[in-house]
């Protein structure tokens, strides 16, 4: 009875499987990120974006004819140049109490573990070709962050934040994307915009009474354009 049940399960999941008609892939693509959010507060008066890559495995499964699911696992590099204005008093006091200069333009980098669930919807011919949109909410978490050019300031930074049991940058970014792709035989090209909604300043906001931390309210955007082969 028990091997029946196993082996009818089995069946089910495979017939599923086959209906549902699961792929798995590898994907590459570049990032256009920045920033936004800034306010005066945070001592940040300018930001300009940075070009950097991701890359992962996905798998995509169609449900039905118009319908398809694809999660993804992505390292995805991101970052900006900050620039601050050196006459703020603010930043000043900030300086002072860390006793080091800030520098007036800095070069964020980060490295997020990135997993988007993407929601498709598109049509096609047949599995030759396939035009869809796509709406991703994702999940990330911070591997590393660094300024390129000033780790020492950086590194200096973090260990005076840490004393207010505070650091720079929030351990997990979460957020949504919208963007449009094109699937022709076993390739997938796509174009995707994500907006992050979690601030830097829910770790770092409130570690400091005198003045803000330099990221506080910042929130990632990026733009990715990627191309994925699929098994």
């Amino acid at each position: 009875m028990k091997k029946t049940a196993i082996i009818l399960t089995m069946a089910i999941l495979f017939q599923g499987l086959a209906f549902a008609q699961l792929k798995l892939g590898v994907k590459a693509g570049a990032n256009i990120s920045s920033l936004s959010g800034y306010t005066p507060e945070d001592l940040i008066n300018d930001v300009k974006g940075a070009a950097s890559y991701q890359f992962g495995v996905l798998a995509k499964v169609n449900l039905g004819d118009f319908f398809s699911l694809q999660p993804e696992v992505l390292l995805s590099m991101k970052g900006a140049e900050l620039k601050n204005d050196q006459s703020d008093a603010a930043l000043g006091t900030l300086s002072t109490m860390m006793g080091k200069p800030i520098p007036n333009s800095m070069q964020l980098k980060t490295t997020y573990l990135e997993v988007p669930l993407n929601i498709q919807a598109g049509v096609g011919l047949g599995s030759l070709f396939r035009v869809y949109g796509q709406v991703s909410p994702y999940l990330s978490y911070l591997i590393s962050d660094k300024i390129d050019g000033a780790e020492d300031f950086y590194d200096a930074y973090k260990d005076f934040l840490s004393n207010y049991d505070g650091k720079p940058l929030n351990s997990f970014d979460y957020g949504i994307g919208f963007g449009a792709g094109v699937e022709v035989l076993f390739l997938q090209l796509a174009v995707k915009y994500d907006f992050g909604l979690s601030e830097f300043k829910e770790v770092a906001g409130t570690v400091l009474k005198d003045v803000n931390p330099l990221f506080s309210s910042l929130k990632n955007r990026n733009l990715s354009i990627s191309l994925a082969i699929l098994f």
